[in-house]
């Protein structure tokens, strides 16, 4: 028989990467689980962060971010960065709560059938 929780964790890391899921659904089940696995296991087991910027953008994005944060004072901002295969970098001066809340409300703005 499997174990809930890894058969759990299997199971939402192959929705976090499927188009059309709802990001609240999914992180609320993510917290759950850190919030099971810290109560039995003394540790969490958080879906794993990918790097935010490909190593090849790395230096541009950072130089860009100091010159946006510079000229737009206290502004907060996200850059997002795409690549061919479709993979989004960003980098942010804000909190990484502040910066999923703002790529949230966009997306939702851009697409208003989800």
């Amino acid at each position: 028989m499997t174990e809930p929780l890894p058969a759990l964790i299997e199971l939402l890391q192959r929705l976090s990467g499927q188009e059309g899921r709802s990001h609240a659904v999914i992180d609320a089940l993510w917290r759950e689980i850190d919030a099971i696995s810290a109560a039995k296991l003394g540790g969490t087991m958080s879906k794993p962060e990918p790097d935010p910027i490909s190593p090849r953008y790395l230096e541009q994005m950072n130089d860009l971010a100091k010159e946006l944060d510079a000229r737009l004072g206290k502004a907060k901002f996200v850059l997002l960065v795409f690549e061919d295969p479709p993979r989004a970098n960003y980098i942010s001066n804000c909190q990484r709560e502040d910066t999923v809340q703002a790529m949230r409300e966009v997306a939702d703005r851009l697409d208003p059938r989800q």
